[in-house]
Order: C-alpha cells, then structure tokens, then sequence
C-alpha cells in the first residue's frame, strides 16, 4: 500500500514537472481573465446581495463537486484536452464577475467566502486541464512504444489506467477539501 501511494505521487510529480510550462500558461490564462473581468466595474449590480444562501449539506457539496470532476475529466480527454481551456475560461469569468460586483457594490468584504474552496477547486480546474492534455501524450508515447516492440501492450494499459488512477484520486481528495472548506466557510 505504501509503495503504491510512493509510487502514485512520484508518478503525478513526474508528470507536473514535465508539464510545467503548460500549468504556468493555463495559470496565467485563468488568472489573466480573472483580472480582465475585475476590471470592469458593472454598474447597475444589484444593491442587495444575499449574504446567507441557506443551509447546504456538505454530502450535496461534495457530490455536485464529483460530478463537475468528473465531467471535467470525461470531456477533457474525449475533446483532447480542449474543454479543459473551457472550463478554465467559464471559471475565470466567473470568479472576474463575481469579484467586479462584489466591489461594484461595495461588499468585497465577502471575498473571503471563496478564497480557501475556490483556491482549491481553481487549482484542481487547472491541473485537470493539464491531465487532459497531458493523458493524450501518454496514450501516444504509449502506442509508439508498443508498435516499435519496447513496450508490452499489457504494460502501457497498466501505465495508463496508473497515471489516471494517481491524478483521479488526487482530483477527488482536492474537491473532497474544497467541500469541507466550502461548508466550513462559505455559509456562515
């Protein structure tokens, strides 16, 4: 079990290093539109914003953020990754509004409501895109392997179902803690 879970974290390490110029560009991208939204003031915002959304159960918090993940995971790898700039994109303008009405009607104060899930969930968004990309070059690297004979086809198929496997689990334990926090703090 432990060398599993060794093996499951040097395997997503790997892959995040690897890809490291791609998180920083989807980064800069999900933050960059953040800004760009916030820049914006929306001037006819309503006055009244309801601070007490109402009693959430965590099981319907963390149930709605599986079903988000796995969606995100589903669509990313059927549309090569390309959904993952979506979600990224949805998000960020998302997060920009939300930020530009807040300080259009002066409750930025409220910001804090966000900050720790949202952190969370952004970044777990971000490091699903680049899974989705990045489960694509190892399906290729994968199939060249096994057509040029230095690689069985039952071993790719076992470093496949692994490298999901790792980054799943890692997904669901980032959402799994945005949940907590988001019942923790954002309802009260």
């Amino acid at each position: 079990m432990v060398q599993t879970l060794r093996k499951s974290l040097q395997v997503i390490k790997t892959s995040i290093i690897r890809g490291r110029i791609a998180i920083i560009l989807l980064t800069v991208l999900f933050i960059g539109l953040i800004v760009f939204c916030t820049l914006f003031p929306i001037p006819d915002a309503d006055k009244e914003i309801i601070v007490n959304p109402g009693v959430v159960k965590f099981s319907k918090v963390f149930l709605h953020n599986i079903l988000v993940f796995l969606f995100q995971e589903f669509m990313g790898i059927s549309t090569f990754g390309l959904y993952g700039i979506f979600a990224i994109y949805i998000n960020a303008l998302s997060l920009g509004t939300t930020f530009s009405v807040l300080y259009s009607t002066n409750k930025l104060y409220l910001v804090y409501k966000m900050v720790i899930h949202g952190t969370i969930e952004s970044c777990a968004i971000i490091l699903n895109s680049f899974f989705s990309f990045y489960f694509w070059v190892k399906v290729f690297k994968n199939v060249k392997l096994v057509f040029l004979k230095k690689q069985k086809l039952s071993t790719a198929l076992i470093d496949m179902c692994f490298f999901t496997a790792s980054f799943t689990v890692l997904f669901l334990i980032m959402y799994l803690v945005a949940g907590v926090f988001e019942k923790l703090v954002s309802y009260f």
